[in-house]
């Protein structure tokens, strides 16, 4: 009988892991050990990979410290280990089994996919978005790993939980970090952890910047809640989490982070206007909301007091809003000129930094993103691109929120969740550019795959992902 194609890359792996372990020292040996078992682990159970995959796209801060002792990153490294899983098992994996289709999720990424690569061709920028591009497209693979993995209602749980709990693990350190001045994990780049009045903000285990990942937290935040509120055999888990989220969340000292959860808080209750629970859990809110604006970091209270005053000068002029404004009158221009096809992916930077541009007011020497993922993405691939970009974000979020609306059964309560989380972070990224990371496609598959399952689909239906 011969081996299936599984079998035999565990086996030739296993027959070099020996070949190392008896050429090298005792310390290469166990390492080389830890690794081939965990490769081997993802390879024999796909599912486990994706899993974490999702948790790394949070917890990335604690992923440079294994980064530094790989040539790739740890993220890259899973990544090719359940693609290559998948591709060994791809001729048995049930989607295979019927006629498939791609859902209107999946359609619109991989048309968005196609035109990154038209956009890319014809722009006049192509040294500066060469990098961006691949970055990017090697995000979007994040949609068909999870439509080829996420296959069952206990799949796309422990998918919420995973997520739910590295924004608690993140809370930790955030709060760690801001009670004792510690530093805990290193930042891939440490101008990123913004001062504020002197006070450095904390990202938690996110090495992206303190906002970024304020937008990540607030997902987890919002998938927590509207757990505790339906799933009673693991409420006190999810309230915890909950709590973890909330105390976090005002002293990483993110102005849209507040907005986008206080928003998402509103969504909820909106929801649930009539659940038998709405009274209780109401008050429970506004006492949340009084205690919060009380013990509300002073970073936090500073940086919403400026809001009337961002044009003032001194200590308590806030000038992130004044280049907030530049970018998007900058962005509008460049747009005007490059409506159809757009400047290139990722070249939007460069021409803020130009002198065209260097008498706007608020407008920094440094090339710096546009703070708002859909102008940039407007910018950078024309109309085009961002009618494929919303199309397959808002196709996702309508999707599982529609699945959602009377939650009965727990993927229904799933999809609840996944649709507000997503609601909330498309509303943050008006203000940060979110079109590139990795929560951006995580959701949008997640949220296309709960309305599926919703709905009584089963892989071996024939319905892509």
């Amino acid at each position: 009988m011969i081996p299936a194609p599984r079998q035999l890359a565990l086996g030739f792996g296993g027959a070099l892991l020996a070949a190392a372990a008896a050429l090298s020292g005792p310390a290469l040996a166990v390492g080389a050990l830890a690794g081939a078992l965990a490769g081997f682990a993802v390879l024999g159970n796909t599912v486990l990979g994706a899993y974490l995959l999702v948790a790394l796209a949070q917890l990335d801060g604690i992923a440079l410290l294994v980064d530094r002792h790989l040539p790739i990153s740890l993220f890259k490294l899973v990544s090719a280990l359940v693609l290559l899983s998948l591709v060994l098992t791809v001729r048995r994996h049930p989607l295979m089994q019927g006629r498939l289709r791609l859902s209107p999720t999946a359609m619109f990424t991989l048309l968005f996919a196609i035109w990154l690569c038209v956009s890319y061709l014809a722009s006049d920028w192509r040294a500066y978005s060469y990098d961006h591009t691949k970055g990017f497209l090697q995000t979007l693979l994040l949609v068909p790993i999870l439509g080829l993995t996420v296959t069952a209602p206990r799949h796309l749980r422990r998918m919420v939980l995973v997520i739910a709990a590295s924004g608690a693990i993140s809370a930790v350190f955030v709060i760690l970090e801001t009670v004792f001045g510690l530093r805990l994990l290193p930042y891939a780049d440490e101008g990123d952890v913004a001062a504020w009045l002197g006070a450095v903000r904390s990202a938690g285990a996110s090495a992206y910047n303190p906002t970024t990942a304020s937008h990540l937290m607030a997902v987890s935040l919002m998938l927590a809640l509207v757990m505790a509120l339906h799933d009673r055999r693991g409420r006190r888990l999810w309230v915890l989490i909950s709590l973890l989220c909330l105390v976090a969340l005002p002293m990483m000292g993110a102005r849209s982070g507040a907005i986008a959860v206080a928003m998402g808080i509103g969504l909820i209750g909106f929801r649930m206007r009539h659940h038998r629970l709405f009274p209780a859990v109401a008050l429970a809110a506004v006492g949340a909301l009084v205690f919060a604006v009380l013990n509300a970091p002073d970073t936090l209270v500073e940086r919403f007091g400026v809001l009337g005053d961002f044009l003032g000068e001194g200590d308590t002029a806030d000038r992130s809003l004044l280049r907030r404004l530049s970018y998007n009158q900058i962005g509008l221009s460049l747009w005007a000129e490059n409506p159809v096809t757009g400047l290139g992916p990722g070249a939007y930077p460069v021409n803020y930094a130009s002198d065209a541009f260097r008498w706007y007011p608020g407008r920094e020497a440094e090339a710096r993103q546009l703070h708002n993922a859909y102008l940039e993405v407007a910018v950078e691939t024309g109309i085009v691109g961002i009618a494929l970009f919303l199309g397959a974000l808002l196709s996702a979020a309508w999707a599982a929120l529609k699945a959602g609306l009377h939650p009965v059964s727990e993927v229904q309560v799933l999809a609840q969740a996944l649709g507000v989380a997503m609601a909330v972070f498309m509303f943050a990224s008006l203000f940060m550019p979110n079109e590139d990371i990795k929560y951006t496609w995580i959701l949008a598959a997640l949220c296309a795959r709960a309305a599926q399952l919703a709905r009584g689909w089963r892989p071996d239906a024939g319905q892509g992902s």
